[in-house]
């Protein structure tokens, strides 16, 4: 009686602590891959990585914290995937010159899903599909190509400088990310689109509106999109809950 009282209260720890040991080990064991090539790098956290030190200080001050202690060079880990940094000229000259072919995957950095069609945009496509859209599009941004666009990107610089103008004339105080970030959208409107917009007078322009809810929806990270770059394989069981959503009710899965 003993005996099976103890067995029964000994197999569900020793249980228990297998689970636990192999959950550690599933969000660790990417984490030796820099150590492999001896890259210097800040030390990782189970299943987070170097995230923590990305969401207090934001990418760019972190990167700047990382490239002092371990210089121009480094790797970091983004949740289980491994990533390289560097502001090496050398280095990025290979990459994105010499070896640009060998180069062409993005990274699963965590993020809200996106859908159609910007998960299909140049920024978030893979492989093949990137490179196709990317050879579509290099004669876009030939040399003659970039003369045309000139026109446009000096009326938004006019734009620009007319707004930082009033804003010193009233002596206010600029808010920079929303002024910059509107010259951008003017840009990317006139370039891209052809259009002759001014976001900083006429915010209520539709074409503006629909750009920055588009920016707004891709650029935040949820965390399912956290459950799923730590658990790739959810993504399969994600991918087909929307795919039945979007069935027609006669394809439908019937609970009845």
């Amino acid at each position: 009686m003993e005996l099976n009282s103890l067995v029964n209260w000994i197999l569900p720890v020793v249980l228990a602590v297998v689970i636990l040991l192999l959950l550690y080990m599933y969000g660790t064991w990417t984490y030796t891959k820099w150590h492999k090539y001896n890259i210097p790098g800040p030390a990782p956290v189970p299943f987070l990585g170097n995230m923590i030190d990305i969401w207090k200080k934001g990418l760019f001050n972190a990167s700047l914290d990382w490239r002092s202690k371990y210089g121009k060079t480094f790797g970091v880990y983004f949740m289980r995937d491994a990533m390289l940094l560097t502001n090496d000229i050398d280095i990025l000259k290979e990459v994105f010159v010499k070896d640009f072919s060998n180069f062409s995957d993005r990274s699963q950095i965590p993020r809200r899903p996106l859908n159609y069609p910007i998960n299909h945009s140049l920024p978030f496509e893979n492989g093949d599909n990137w490179r196709r859209m990317r050879h579509t599009m290099t004669p876009t941004f030939s040399t003659s190509k970039l003369k045309l666009m000139g026109p446009y990107i000096n009326r938004c610089c006019d734009n620009l400088s007319s707004a930082l103008q009033r804003l010193s004339e009233k002596r206010e105080l600029a808010d920079v990310k929303r002024i910059f970030g509107a010259y951008t959208m003017d840009v990317i409107a006139g370039t891209g689109f052809g259009l002759k917009t001014d976001s900083l007078l006429d915010e209520n322009n539709l074409f503006l509106k629909a750009l920055t809810n588009m920016f707004q929806n891709t650029s935040s990270m949820s965390w399912r999109s956290v459950l799923l770059s730590l658990f790739p394989f959810l993504r399969r069981i994600s991918n087909f809950s929307r795919l039945v959503k979007l069935l027609p009710s006669r394809y439908s899965l019937s609970t009845e």
